[in-house]
């Protein structure tokens, strides 16, 4: 152990020297490695020494061995001495010489009855095969501690030397050490195939040492340090303020013990009118009246809340306590306080406003604030005791010793429950032998804040996860997969335990593999756009998408031409927008502040890798949260591939129609994005000469983006052959409204299918234009019967008006939802007359929806098919729940979550009951079920495209229906997409759903599928702007 933390070779050593000789010592011996508690290594080698640990069948080993144990009856090993001299003197070479002429069969002739292969081996023996061991053991851990040296004492290594000849050389060391133990292996009898695992843990051992592996534990150790140093400083603030009822694990308990408490409190006052003998003791029969004056939910928050934070205050977990006089005195007084409160906000204003000023001072402060007005404000009969509630606090205390109960376990659901504290006698400072009554928390409730506080600090919602500079541990488990050392689910799952169970019973190869091609794409900094970016921000931002540096004026009087200048109040207005608008500024800042931070540290890495993990209908997302592929354009930008290209003139031509589809021009023909790229060849090659002076890219949809399309064709350009120039930013393919595209193909729907692409045309459909032609024919019409709000619209209806309410309603889009989308378009477009802008949009709404019904009416119908199939099983009670081609089992996760907001006088809080005991939301699993199942079919889709792209050795990332790779490879991955797309709609898909519908709820009556229309899915193979 002592020579663990700067140079764990020796261990590893001993591990290799102890390999041949006995299997029981190695399984030991990585059970010490893997153990955190015994070695100190670097969370990777801990990782990895788990992972074989972990493989190894104990009880096979040991059986293994005893199976070769040595023959009571040994007999004279004399005769073997000469063979023994023979071997020990020979060399390597003339070893395996003399193995290769019979030498193997020569020793088992001459003693057949002791083979070489033994548990515990003569002196003799294991001393030859050790030194044999030692020759190249030696060499070559000679060789990883010469080459790694200055890596693992943390010493920068020399950027002069390139990774990969280093990398090399251990690998070509490693080959020579498995070779040379394999005549090792011959010698004692064991076959390859025996030798086979111990070779690949070597292997195994050897590349935890290549330096992308040592930064990458760094990095990940680097990443839960900061995250439990940050837990655990919040942590310790809050128990030096005494607030620990305050944070999540306290909550979680207020939230458990909240009904049951309440109930009891409740029973308590029924029996004190009822049959006040059945009562605990004396104290409830006196004083339960008086709690009945309190409003039971605030008894239950200030008691609970008061005891944890008087309990922990500035204490460790392993000694909290406080004395029972004390809390019973302090729960006593906070009640008081709230009662006082109760009736001063009902009897006098300008007393509840003095006490709201006095709330941000120091609790006592705030506290006698209440009294003191309590004091002036009260009737006689109003005020009650302090003693009386000192009872009460008593009583509280007494309630939650019977009744406040915490699992054994907190990990297990159905763990047994125990009392969370305990009353007993303590002794208290040095010279004292009076022993006073002091109320504990239990073993288990410190064991339940402790495995709290521990899952919190390495929970997903806690950890900055970083970007990777290793490939990611591929996905084979739903727990397993990722990162190397840092816990990752595959899932999302929102808490759901039926989710989660579902999840570990599934068969998820075919999604593991998709989620697998996603965290094996190789990522490099743009250093171009990273550039470009920084000296924009330098310069104070306030350009292509990135926020201002400097904070808006707050305005000191009313501008000279604003309309609204007479109303009253109007300059507190302007300032309060002027403040409301510099706090979303400084939210803004800080989102780019920690993108930049990430892209600072990553951008001199040769490789960076973005792993991905899915939500429940299986969307793959990155996990990283502050930079990655899936952002906007500012995020997008500065990621390309780290493997660059050659163009050739498919890509070429692929990258000019990139860089169009980029600035927007993307509803035209190819051949007229070719050509409006390069009638602005002139403003785009001065674009990447001098970005920050020509500033023709900053004008486009996508300005970075655009810039980063710039750089490359104008490098290509400058070439004498432009297809010969490597690329490295991805090209994207991006689906033509692709909810719709799937909701056609579900419906085999003719007319909806032309609209979006699915049928070959001259140029891309668009079907916001084409869903508005007929939202405009049903105005017309209207208007001429003389419709108010048809003449009111008629004539001022874009594309723009209607395009957001088409757009989301794949998404499941109310009614209400697109009347407002289209009362935002209407008020900003300001030609309809503000006084019927609101019956008008509903109007609209109702014919966008009509409108859909007639340009997809076969793909509609689906909709309301799925709709239907929902409710009936939400009315049932149950969740909706499928099975996506890929076999993954989505649940879909909406309940009524039961939320109580209550208000006392230290704070407010929340008390939510959630997770799968609660009553389904029959609304939301309704409205939300037909995008859900289309958004796991958009997801199949992605995946299915991912494999067969990986197959062929393209290099491929995508952003739901936005299909990334080489602009080289975009004819491949084109007809990769198509076919696909066609595979999964060849299978019988709503049959399916529909059949396992009636096999999970056989007692629900589903309606029949709707007939579909005559759609040729074969078309979408010849369709080019399918994606483009």
């Amino acid at each position: 152990n002592s020579v663990m933390k700067r140079s764990p070779f020796k261990h590893i050593r001993h591990v290799n020297h102890c390999v041949m000789m006995n299997k029981e010592l190695l399984f030991k011996n990585l059970h010490n490695l893997a153990n955190p508690s015994s070695c100190r290594v670097d969370s990777l080698t801990r990782h990895y020494a788990k992972d074989i640990f972990d493989g190894l069948d104990e009880e096979h080993l040991i059986e293994d061995y005893e199976k070769v144990d040595i023959d009571e009856k040994k007999g004279d090993y004399n005769e073997l001495q000469p063979w023994l001299d023979t071997i020990n003197n020979m060399s390597f070479d003339e070893f395996d010489a003399f193995l290769e002429e019979g030498g193997e069969a020569l020793l088992k002739e001459e003693n057949p009855e002791h083979p070489m292969l033994v548990q515990e081996m003569d002196d003799e023996i294991e001393e030859i095969i050790a030194s044999k061991e030692d020759a190249t053991s030696n060499e070559f851990m000679d060789f990883l501690n010469k080459t790694s040296t200055t890596t693992m004492d943390n010493e920068k290594p020399d950027k002069s030397k390139k990774d990969e000849p280093f990398i090399d050389d251990l690998k070509k060391a490693a080959r020579e050490y498995n070779k040379n133990m394999g005549k090792i292996g011959k010698v004692m009898g064991i076959k390859s195939e025996d030798m086979k695992d111990d070779m690949e843990i070597r292997e195994l051992f050897a590349t935890v040492y290549d330096p992308s592996h040592i930064k990458q534990s760094q990095l990940e150790d680097q990443t839960l340090d900061i995250t439990r140093k940050k837990f655990k400083e919040h942590i310790d603030s809050v128990k030096q303020r005494g607030a620990m009822g305050q944070v999540g694990a306290s909550l979680d308990l207020i939230s458990a013990w909240y009904d049951s408490i309440i109930q009891q409190i409740k029973r308590y006052q029924r029996l004190s009118v009822s049959d006040p003998d059945a009562l605990p003791s004396t104290t409830y029969r006196e004083f339960m009246p008086y709690i009945s004056l309190l409003d039971p939910e605030k008894i239950v928050i200030l008691s609970v809340q008061e005891l944890i934070n008087r309990m922990f205050q500035g204490k460790d977990m392993e000694t909290p306590y406080v004395k029972l006089a004390f809390i019973q005195n302090k729960i006593g007084s906070l009640l008081k306080a709230q009662y006082e409160y109760d009736i001063l906000s009902k009897i006098h204003k300008p007393s509840k406003s003095r006490i709201a000023r006095a709330r941000s001072k120091p609790t006592f402060h705030y506290l006698s604030t209440i009294h003191y007005e309590a004091s002036k404000q009260m009737s006689e009969n109003q005020e009650l005791d302090e003693v009386l509630f000192q009872q009460i606090g008593a009583i509280m205390v007494d309630i939650l010793l019977k009744h406040a109960e915490v699992p054994v376990n907190p990990d297990n659901k159905y763990s047994e429950l125990v009392p969370a504290f305990e009353h007993v006698k303590k002794q208290l400072g040095k010279q004292s032998y009076k022993q006073v009554g002091v109320l504990t928390p239990s073993e288990a409730l410190v064991n339940y804040m402790e495995t709290r506080h521990q899952s919190m600090q390495v929970s997903q919602s806690f950890i900055r996860h970083l970007p990777m500079v290793l490939k990611p541990k591929d996905w084979s488990q739903v727990y397993d997969g990722a990162y190397h050392s840092i816990d990752s689910y595959v899932m999302r799952t929102k808490q759901s335990l039926i989710q989660k169970h579902v999840l570990r019973e599934a068969v998820l190869d075919e999604l593991f593999e998709g989620l697998n091609v996603l965290n094996s794409t190789a990522w490099r900094i743009n250093p171009n756009v990273h550039a470009t970016i920084l000296k924009i921000w330098e310069l104070g931002g306030g350009k292509v998408g990135m926020p201002s540096r400097e904070d808006m004026p707050i305005p000191q009087t009313i501008p000279k031409n604003d309309p609204y200048a007479e109303k009253p109040g109007r300059l507190k207005t302007l300032q309060s927008r002027a403040r409301r608008y510099n706090t979303n500024l400084h939210s803004l800042r800080c989102d780019i502040e920690l993108k930049l931070d990430v892209a600072k540290q990553f951008c001199d890495e040769p490789n960076i890798y973005l792993p991905h993990n899915i939500d429940f209908r299986g969307r793959a997302y990155p996990i990283p949260p502050h930079l990655n592929q899936m952002g906007a354009d500012f995020s997008r930008a500065l990621f390309m591939f780290a493997k660059g290209k050659p163009l050739g003139e498919r890509g070429l031509w692929w990258l000019t129609i990139h860089l169009a589809n980029v600035c927007g021009f993307d509803k035209a023909s190819f051949h007229e994005r070719i050509d409006w790229v390069h009638a602005r060849k002139k403003e785009i090659m001065a674009s990447a000469e001098d970005p920050l002076t020509f500033t023709w890219w900053q004008e486009q949809e996508n300005p970075l983006l655009c810039l980063a399309a710039a750089f490359e064709l104008s490098e290509a350009w400058r070439l004498d052959d432009p297809s010969t120039f490597i690329s490295h930013i991805p090209v994207q393919m991006d689906g033509s409204c692709n909810g719709l595209q799937h909701y056609a193909a579900l419906g085999r729907d003719v007319m909806g299918g032309l609209h979006v692409n699915l049928i070959p045309s001259e140029k891309p459909m668009d079907v916001y234009a084409g869903v508005m032609d007929v939202v405009k024919r049903f105005v017309d019409q209207d208007a001429a019967s003389g419709l108010s709000q048809a003449i009111a619209v008629q004539g001022h209806i874009k594309r723009k008006t209607i395009k957001q309410t088409v757009m989301t309603t794949v998404y499941g889009v109310t009614l209400i939802g697109a009347k407002d989308q289209i009362r935002r378009q209407l008020k900003d477009a300001g030609e309809v007359d503000e006084e019927v802008v609101d019956a008008c949009a509903l109007y609209l709404s109702k014919t966008v929806f009509r409108s859909l019904g007639e340009v997809f009416g076969s793909a509609r119908a689906i909709m309301d098919w799925l709709n239907t199939c929902a409710q009936l099983i939400s009315k049932h009670g149950r969740p909706v729940v499928w099975i996506t081609p890929l076999g993954l089992p989505a649940v879909q996760p909406y309940r009524s979550l039961r939320k109580r907001n209550i208000k006392t006088i230290i704070q407010n809080i929340t008390v939510v009951s959630s997770g799968d005991s609660e009553p389904i939301d029959t609304s939301r699993q309704t409205t939300a079920f037909p995008p859900n199942y289309v958004h796991s079919l958009d997801a199949t889709h992605m995946l299915m495209t991912a494999r067969a792209c990986s197959k062929i050795g393209l290099d491929f990332s995508a952003v739901h229906d936005s299909f990334w790779t080489s602009a080289c490879d975009v004819d491949q991955m084109n007809s990769i997409i198509r076919d696909k797309f066609v595979e999964l709609y060849n299978q019988p898909l709503l049959e399916t759903l529909l059949d396992s519908f009636r096999t999970m709820y056989p007692s629900i009556n589903f309606p029949e599928i709707p007939p579909r229309g005559t759609l040729d899915l074969n078309r979408v193979k010849q369709s080019p702007f399918f994606f483009h």
